[in-house]
């Protein structure tokens, strides 16, 4: 007997009694079907922006918490390995992992079920404080839809034949049952929108088949548990709309693809195609599930190293600099969770493309599975790993993003990706990058004059040093010039401007406010404000609402719930309508300020909460 605990304390008994070895299958789930034929905008695709792009976050919660890896495969690593692929995990603070909990890996053999792989998994990541998304997918051959005396796992389970759906049930109720107090969020297969992973073609009706069945039983099992819809291949809403016409919505929580932008262009990150699929994605979710809030994952993302031409490879210092921008990119957009494919390269002859988008390199020559073949030992990390070290290692604890917090300039503005992250502590962490990657020179201004010793923190190392150009202006608001930006250096990734980190420190006492839920109301009403989020905030802070010409609005029931949040209520009776500054105040009398943060509208106007 096993004992495995959640980080919460609950403990869970699971028997490994002897079971029969597998050394045949090699399940290829979670590579993408990136064919030919995917790579198109799609017709829900909206305007692209240019310019700076800079916004609070609407999400909530910490970077770190919504940021996580894919490794499809991990339960197949031999001990030693899979110690060494959490080690890097837990090295570079990854705190979500999504992996495959196959069907015809557990029970190969009808009746015979051999759980040692799976738990010997689900150990590490517990020993690790790592939480998983499972995959639920992938039936064995007596029970798939091709039939008997077949020997291929790409086929879906016979949803037309009773015993046969049944004896998927089964399957997922004594996996949710097993891992029950350890894993609460699990993923319906996976790319059933290709006929790689759902033969002999897709099909939508028989995949909400499965998904009804297979939702209903994981909340037999746990009905708080959380269901995730199978990632659909790329990013095509015209393909998400089948899936949410089709009544998915009622069956999950949340929706999933997956964005890799060798689906739509040459490779390149592509921001603004990336914020017009998403926009996409949510107008589905508005349309097709109005009375429930569908969350929206990003369950495999990915950059190749190398493949065939449609993959459109990159060299590894390139892949880091993608890597960076696009996971710094989707946290300041309305994604809940992002799980970069994969945490290491799974090479070669796994799938009919070597699968090379992993953040750890791995030797072809040297085989650790069973048979010699899959898995391959893990080598040394890509720059892709060190950048994904020291992204969750400066942004993992932010809460927010203050798009007022600094000014931009460069030569091209409209190539120019800006974020201001807001820690709890209330330091600022900035990200800067240049989406055609070209060098540019940027300059820009902290608004806030309590903000002091900027540090240039080099992506491939975390190593911190003196912001070059760095100064303070009339007003005393540190402003730096002439930083360099735009460049990938091939031959040496500590040269490398793209992205540009720099970290602030508040002044001591210092007071960050950042935004404000909800951001208004009409004259009148008492509203009760559940998250101003900033940083800095003290027990016994007080709130206030400020217009020039007008009396304060002090709030009542004022709750400091932590350092980056406040809960509290305002009573607009006899308040004027417009624009107001949102100002707090800790008892040394230190303040911050959000500048036109909350609007007052008049009766006949109504209120709009952000």
């Amino acid at each position: 007997m096993r004992i495995l605990s959640k980080p919460n304390g609950n403990r869970v008994s699971m028997h490994l009694s002897a079971k029969d070895f597998l050394s045949g299958s090699v399940l290829i789930v979670g590579a993408l079907a990136l064919l030919t034929g995917m790579m198109m905008t799609g017709v829900y695709a909206s305007a692209s922006q240019g310019g700076q792009k800079v916004g609070a976050f609407p999400t909530e919660g910490r970077v770190g918490d919504r940021m996580g890896v894919a490794s499809p495969h991990a339960y197949w690593d031999p001990p030693d390995e899979l110690e060494k692929e959490f080690q890097y995990m837990k090295g570079a603070g990854i705190e979500w992992l999504r992996c495959t909990f196959p069907w015809v890996d557990i029970e190969s053999t009808q009746g015979i079920w051999d759980w040692s792989r799976m738990d010997a998994m689900v150990q590490k990541a517990q020993e690790k404080g790592i939480r998983i998304l499972g995959v639920l997918i992938s039936a064995p051959p007596w029970a798939n839809a091709l039939g008997e005396g077949n020997n291929t796992w790409d086929y879906p389970p016979d949803v037309h034949n009773a015993a046969k759906l049944g004896l998927w049930k089964t399957y997922v109720g004594n996996v949710c049952t097993r891992y029950k107090d350890i894993i609460d969020h699990w993923e319906v297969y996976n790319e059933q929108d290709t006929d790689f992973v759902w033969k002999p073609t897709p099909n939508v009706p028989d995949y909400i088949t499965l998904l009804q069945a297979t939702s209903q039983k994981i909340h037999e099992v746990d009905p708080d548990d959380f269901v995730v819809l199978g990632g659909l291949a790329g990013a095509r809403p015209e393909v998400m709309e089948q899936y949410l016409a089709a009544g998915a919505a009622e069956y999950i929580d949340a929706i999933a693809y997956h964005p890799y932008p060798c689906t739509w262009s040459s490779g390149v990150p592509d921001e603004a195609t990336c914020r017009s699929k998403l926009d996409a994605m949510h107008s589905l979710i508005t349309q097709y599930s109005p009375n429930k809030d569908l969350e929206v994952w990003l369950t495999e993302l990915g950059f190749f190293t190398s493949g065939y031409f449609w993959s459109f490879p990159v060299n590894e210092p390139t892949q880091a600099s993608y890597v960076m921008r696009t996971m710094l990119l989707y946290a300041n957009l309305d994604v809940d969770k992002v799980f970069y494919n994969s945490m290491k390269d799974e090479i070669p002859g796994i799938w009919f493309v070597y699968d090379t988008t992993g953040l750890l390199n791995v030797d072809p020559n040297r085989p650790l599975g069973p048979t010699g073949g899959y898995p391959y030992a893990i080598t040394v990390p890509k720059p892709s790993y060190h950048y994904f070290d020291t992204m969750m290692e400066v942004y993992k604890e932010a809460i927010s993003e203050d798009k007022y917090a600094v000014s931009y300039s460069c030569n091209n503005p409209a190539t120019l990706e800006a974020y201001n992250f807001i820690l709890p502590d209330g330091d600022l962490a900035i990200a800067a990058w240049k989406t055609d990657g070209l060098a540019d020179s940027l300059s820009f201004t902290v608004a806030d004059p309590s903000y002091e010793n900027p540090k240039s923190v080099k992506p491939s190392s975390g190593q911190e040093q003196a912001t070059p150009g760095a100064s303070r202006d009339a007003q005393g608001r540190v402003t730096v010039s002439a930083l360099p930006i735009g460049v990938v250096n091939t031959n040496d990734p500590d040269l490398s401007s793209n992205p540009v980190i720099i970290k602030l420190n508040k002044g001591a006492g210092g007071v960050a406010v950042t935004s404000i839920t909800p951001n208004s109301a009409a004259q009148g009403a008492s509203v009760d404000i559940t998250n101003l989020t900033g940083g800095g905030f003290k027990a016994g802070a007080t709130v206030r609402l400020e217009m020039s010409g007008q009396a304060p609005i002090n709030a009542t029931n004022v709750v400091v719930v932590s350092p980056s949040k406040i809960t509290c209520t305002f009573n607009l009776t006899n308040a004027a309508a417009g624009s107001y500054d949102v100002v707090v105040v800790n008892p040394d009398n230190t303040q911050g300020r959000l500048t036109g943060g909350f609007t007052v509208t008049s009766c006949g106007q109504g209120a709009a909460a952000s």
